[in-house]
């Protein structure tokens, strides 16, 4: 076959728009740091990379929902720990109002202070996070607590519901207690709380000055310490799986950064020598060609 002077030029060409097509996809790694800057670099690559950052993005709203989870439950066993401060005042007024040494004044003195601590309990169980009744279920918007006028009854309006958090794909956790630690129960037809009514019958025989129905009562103030510790130790179970699942939702993102960064950043060491070797090679091609298309008619002429 004959080579001629036009297919020279034309495979010459070819060859050099082929290296400069070489040389300017180096040179778009090295500038923006990636491997893959358009699908057609590496579709399978690709892909991956694409629903490795969907992933990465659902974790992402995961640990924002148990972050939030987190701070709930930490809300709900610090009210939960004031209100056992709360009952074990009331247990030491109960043992102290027992004594037979006391004057009627000092018991009703006793009796008011125990009045307070009612108070203090219903502000405590209508704590809030954010702007959401922690102990009301579902009922979020309103006290669940409520003291009647009489002060002889503590009234729930909450539901009981659970508010669940998706910590993981199809996984729930509670995030409150719905008033449980507070040992709800039905009279007449209406929500009370144990808790509350325990306090109250104390204040209530304080104020009778029996000496023996005062001491009757610490068994009750002892059951209702213990079904608040039982939901604080709760809680604080729920606190330390929300962490666990929080250092292992960390641990999953960076795995997942590290794969995207193997399958999509350049190696800048071995992108410079590829470079330097595609613009040797480039630059030969330049040369090369020039002296192969140099004849003319007129140096054959001379």
């Amino acid at each position: 076959m004959r080579i001629t002077n036009k297919m020279m030029s034309q495979n010459f060409l070819h060859n050099l728009d082929r290296n400069k097509l070489y040389l300017g996809k180096i040179q778009d790694r090295l500038a923006s740091g990636k491997i893959l800057n358009r699908p057609s670099d590496d579709p399978v690559a690709v892909s991956r990379v694409m629903s490795l950052r969907t992933s990465i993005e659902e974790m992402e709203q995961f640990d924002r929902n148990m972050r939030d989870a987190a701070s709930w439950l930490e809300a709900s066993e610090a009210a939960m720990s004031n209100l056992t401060e709360v009952l074990q005042r009331a247990r030491e007024l109960a043992v102290y109002g027992a004594g037979g040494t006391l004057s009627d004044t000092a018991k009703e003195a006793i009796a008011k202070e125990v009045n307070e601590l009612v108070k203090q309990a219903v502000q405590i169980a209508n704590a809030v996070h954010g702007d959401s009744y922690i102990f009301g279920g579902t009922y979020t918007t309103k006290p669940p607590f409520e003291l009647t006028e009489d002060e002889d009854r503590v009234l729930y309006k909450g539901d009981q519901a659970e508010l669940r958090y998706e910590v993981s794909p199809g996984v729930y956790m509670p995030v409150n207690s719905s008033g449980k630690g507070f040992g709800l129960q039905v009279e007449g037809g209406e929500y009370t709380a144990k808790v509350f009514q325990t306090l109250i019958e104390l204040r209530d025989r304080l104020r009778n000055g029996l000496e023996s129905e005062i001491s009757d009562i610490l068994g009750d103030i002892d059951l209702v310490i213990d079904d608040v510790l039982s939901e604080r130790a709760t809680l604080g179970a729920r606190i330390n799986r929300m962490d666990y699942a929080l250092d292992r939702n960390a641990t999953v993102q960076l795995e997942y950064t590290k794969l995207i960064s193997r399958l999509e950043d350049t190696d800048f060491a071995r992108a410079m020598i590829d470079y330097s070797v595609q613009e040797a090679t480039y630059q030969a091609a330049l040369r090369t060609g020039a002296q192969l298309l140099q004849p003319t008619l007129l140096d054959f002429l001379k």
